[in-house]
């Protein structure tokens, strides 16, 4: 029990200790990397179920490798604690380690996916995501720590204990409840109307005694192994989240591994990893038969018992996709959907998203996805559309073309679903155009600015319907804002197919106005050495510039010209403000003179009806909408789509593509949040919402906020 007790004490922060522990220091840090046996560190007790996974992961490596390969395992934290173990493996002084994602969260806020509340309807559904995309998305993300994720294991799922049975989230209002210091945790307990306190583990028991709180949830081997079922008379099997380990490769010692002993370690933890979840069941069988013994009364959650919670909880997932991560929430929201009963699936009408959910680039996609979300939940709030609900599937196609063809498919193939709603890159939505022709499934535009992307040979396609920007227009508006201000105009145009598309309609709106660019200076991405161009924009005599630039090119060239030209006005395409384009250039954006297309803006909403939004937006996503740094034109746009898609889903009387299409085409006006649509948003011969007219410029202001600088069709 003492070992128990020191594996728990360690999975929750205390910093025991072995008097044993080995001195890493420079002097003997030759001797690790030449040691024949590969060190395991973990904090549980080797009688633990992952400490019995662990002994069997090292003896079958040992026998599977012929005696060539050999793992050491440290149990209890016997080499540190939790973060001092990934520290030494992140250095390579630790070859392999099982540590809490609650521990890992803090690096990498993604590793808080299983404590998700009440999100997966039962074990298995979990264990398919861990095991599955989401979970090697997980996986992935470990390299940044240079560790090689192979697998989760798991000290089982989290209960309830307390001084009463817990039926319904209306047993917890008011409900003193003690949790780790996590912001996703604490939400979880504040949305069931429960006062969480964060106290650390080792203290629990004591301020359970003394009444500090009046309950708290933890795995049954955490529960047992501190006493908790001593001092509580009620333990409620909820199964509400689970208390994941990652197994973990220092990426140096991985490095020094042939590719057959790589590969012999990633098999041997994966296929351990039912293994570990039969042992910790089968102790968990013990665990709870000590807990009645104690005269605890159990009570189990029915399921629907925890669809109650699962609703009103429903909404955590999106509150933190953008630290759990857009490409692993959404991959996990389309496996969570295909496992639900055909009843369930009945009730529904699908709409698809397919976008860019990288990491790194996924804020446009983001307010795309929350504008379709909040516009769902209005309309489902308000008794759906013909008796059922919408649901938003979404997938990744990582900015490549082939990949998001291939989405379209897939999401074609499904007849429950309506309708697709693109994500920001034309070069991946104009082939998605054609297919949507071809397959005769309605595509939704609210981002992709590309003139392709909605007609073909002055033609529109006949599935594909935009609320957006549109290049052809957009490039005469930047050249008669750029000439405003100036009138010697210098072309900075990134190195692609966007820039490349963009050029013509730049240089017919010249030739229109008997005039010329002074330079056309092309960036490649990634390109940072601007010593050249900076000279060659300053030898042109440009008195502005126009930018067509994404975010990572365009902090380059802000930065430069803050230096070199700092009262050079310019004026850009809206692409150069995606991801964490302002953070980049705090510091230096009011030392240039930026202004750049938009066509949608908070502050033209009126007063009324903002008040309502900002309410839904902060109940749905517990974030301010004005204070929020996503691209609110994408917002408004998918917004509007949804909107309008559910009208013509009504007008229809049906949810045939066919019929929808043609109900999309004959609505005739729309209160609308990016526009008052006053003549039909679509018609046969145009099926683009938006108009020049609709176009201004924007800037930032000193908190990054976006607002206008003319009004709508200015210049």
């Amino acid at each position: 029990m003492v070992l128990v007790l020191l594996g728990i004490l360690a999975l929750n922060g205390w910093a025991w200790r072995s008097t044993l522990k080995p001195s890493m220091t420079a002097a003997n840090k030759p001797l690790l990397e030449q040691r024949p046996a590969l060190r395991f560190g973990h904090n549980m007790p080797k009688e633990s179920a992952m400490g019995v996974a662990a002994e069997k992961f090292a003896q079958t490596v040992e026998a599977e490798a012929g005696g060539a390969l050999q793992v050491s395992v440290h149990p209890a934290g016997s080499l540190g604690n939790d973060l001092e173990m990934a520290e030494l493996a992140r250095n390579g002084e630790l070859d392999i380690v099982l540590i809490p994602t609650a521990k890992m969260s803090v690096p990498l806020p993604a590793m808080q996916f299983a404590d998700l509340p009440f999100y997966f309807p039962t074990p298995e559904h979990l264990y398919r995501q861990l095991d599955g995309e989401p979970g090697q998305l997980l996986l992935a993300k470990l390299r940044s720590m240079d560790l090689v994720g192979a697998t989760f294991w798991g000290n089982g799922f989290k209960q309830f204990t307390a001084n009463r049975p817990i039926h319904a989230p209306s047993d917890l209002r008011e409900f003193k409840v003690r949790v780790m210091k996590s912001r996703l945790i604490m939400d979880q307990f504040e949305n069931l109307g429960a006062k969480p306190v964060a106290i650390e583990f080792r203290e629990t028991r004591q301020a359970l005694a003394d009444g500090v709180v009046d309950g708290q949830e933890n795995p049954l081997a955490a529960i047992v192994a501190m006493g908790i079922h001593r001092v509580q008379s009620h333990l409620t099997l909820s199964d509400h989240a689970y208390l994941a380990y990652v197994l973990a490769i220092s990426q140096k010692s991985f490095a020094r591994l042939s590719d057959k002993h790589q590969t012999l370690l990633l098999e041997t933890a994966k296929a351990l990893t039912p293994f570990q979840r039969q042992e910790t069941a089968r102790q968990e069988e013990q665990f709870l038969q000590q807990i009645q013994d104690a005269g605890v009364k159990v009570n189990r959650l029915s399921g629907e018992e925890k669809g109650v919670f699962a609703r009103l909880l429903r909404h955590i997932p999106w509150q933190f996709e953008d630290v759990i991560g857009s490409d692993v929430i959404s991959k996990s929201e389309e496996l969570l959907h295909a496992g639900q009963s055909p009843e369930n699936q009945a009730q529904q009408i699908l709409v698809g998203l397919d976008a860019d959910f990288s990491p790194s680039r996924a804020d446009t996609e983001l307010a795309i996805k929350r504008g379709a979300l909040l516009a769902m939940e209005e309309i489902n709030r308000a008794g759906g559309v013909l008796g059922k609900q919408l649901v938003l599937l979404s997938r990744d196609d990582r900015a490549m073309p082939d990949r998001g063809q291939e989405n379209f498919r897939s999401f074609a193939e499904n007849k429950a679903l309506v309708a697709i709603l693109g994500g920001r890159h034309s070069m991946v939505a104009i082939p998605q155009s054609t297919l949507a022709d071809q397959l005769q499934v309605p595509f939704l535009v609210p981002w992709a600015a590309a003139a392709q992307v909605v007609e073909q040979g002055g033609q529109p396609f006949r599935f594909v319907f935009r609320i957006s920007a549109n290049d052809r227009l957009a490039g005469p508006f930047l050249v008669d804002s750029a000439l405003q201000r100036g009138s010697r105009v210098a072309l900075v145009l990134e190195n692609s197919s966007w820039g490349q598309g963009m050029l013509p309609h730049l240089q017919k709106r010249f030739q229109e106005l008997t005039a010329a660019p002074v330079l056309v200076a092309w960036v490649n991405r990634g390109e940072t050495e601007l010593s050249q161009p900076m000279r060659a924009l300053q030898d042109s005599g440009a008195n502005v510039a126009l930018l067509m630039l994404h975010p990572d090119e365009g902090a380059e060239w802000l930065r430069a010209l803050a230096v070199h030209l700092p009262a050079l006005p310019l004026v850009a395409h809206w692409g150069i403000t995606g991801k964490d384009f302002f953070e980049k250039i705090r510091g230096v954006q009011d030392k240039t003179n930026l202004s750049f297309l938009q066509t949608f803006s908070l502050l033209h909403v009126d007063k009324e009806r903002m008040a309502s939004l900002q309410q839904a937006y902060q109940t749905l996503f517990d974030q301010p909408l004005l204070g929020s740094f996503l691209p609110h034109s994408g917002f408004a746009h998918a917004y509007d789509l949804v909107h309008l898609l559910a009208r013509a889903i009504i007008q229809a009387g049906s949810t045939d593509r066919h019929r929808v299409r043609d109900a999309l085409e004959q609505i005739t006006e729309h209160d609308g949040l990016t526009k008052r649509y006053r003549a039909a948003p679509f018609t046969a011969s145009r099926h683009e919402a938006l108009e020049r007219a609709d176009y201004f410029l924007a800037r930032y202001d000193a908190s990054g906020h976006i607002v206008p600088v003319l009004p709508k069709g200015n210049p």
